[in-house]
């Protein structure tokens, strides 16, 4: 049996216009279909969203040491393992490094763009019988919120290793975060700096924009002129106080469960 074929269509959003970090609003969606897709026949969806720092076409990279995610999804359709399904792998990538999949005024409304928008207009080109969504880390977050506000939009989620333990997980970045943010003088002229460098995967980078991203999505604050979010600390170098009681009014998630990021 032949295998499947990814398909890429380009969306450009109108719930994602004027959104504050301007990012872009035309975004690509990969889209996995089945060996054998007839367009005539309805298949389930599994809508994949990805960790932070990712964006859906990621999980097609090749792997010459493991299976890239199209070859595993044939051969789990081949072998009988999993029957025919359409999978999306959506991009909802932010200037702060990623996505946590709610809305924040901070970021933009991501919550609605992805099920009021991405959902049916996916659909409206490829005929769905009923939807899932799944991912890993912020992803598997993600996946859990959505499945759990809004069960008439999924159907099933899958969260793998999602975020979670947020007290505990994110306070060990804030001494770094802060740190560098009085070399730079603040979280937003970080940011600047950081979308100037040519290579934005270092190791010590990575506390930092977290510590930005989480706020954005979890504190934010319009006022602020730290990127309209409340920083981790008091003090010269950042805006107000990281509030992580916002988590629990965002999500339906206890912060206090174990996970990982």
């Amino acid at each position: 049996m032949a295998g499947g074929e990814v398909v890429v269509e380009t969306f450009d959003s109108q719930v994602l216009r004027g959104n504050p970090l301007r990012d872009p609003t035309k975004r690509d969606v990969a889209i996995y279909l089945p060996p054998r897709y007839d367009s005539t026949k309805r298949y389930p969806a599994a809508y994949g969203i990805v960790g932070y720092t990712g964006t859906g076409k990621m999980l097609l990279g090749v792997d010459p040491l493991g299976e890239d995610l199209k070859s595993k999804l044939d051969r789990l359709v081949q072998t009988g393992k999993m029957g025919p399904m359409i999978v999306p792998l959506v991009d909802c990538f932010t200037r702060v490094g990623g996505n946590q999949y709610i809305n924040s005024s901070a970021t933009g409304r991501y919550d609605d763009y992805l099920r009021k928008e991405l959902v049916p207009f996916v659909e409206s080109k490829y005929r769905v019988s009923r939807r899932g969504i799944w991912g890993k880390s912020s992803g598997g977050y993600g996946s859990i919120v959505q499945g759990m506000l809004h069960p008439d939009t999924w159907s099933a989620l899958a969260d793998h290793s999602g975020d979670a333990l947020f007290e505990f997980c994110y306070i060990m970045d804030f001494p770094k975060a802060l740190a560098a943010f009085r070399r730079h003088g603040g979280p937003a002229k970080w940011l600047r700096w950081y979308w100037r460098e040519p290579n934005r995967r270092r190791a010590e980078m990575e506390p930092v924009l977290n510590t930005i991203g989480m706020a954005a999505h979890y504190s934010p604050n319009p006022r602020s002129r730290e990127f309209g979010a409340h920083g981790p600390c008091t003090g010269s170098s950042s805006t107000g106080t990281f509030d992580m009681s916002m988590k629990s009014s965002k999500t339906p998630i206890p912060t206090s469960t174990t996970g990982t990021t």
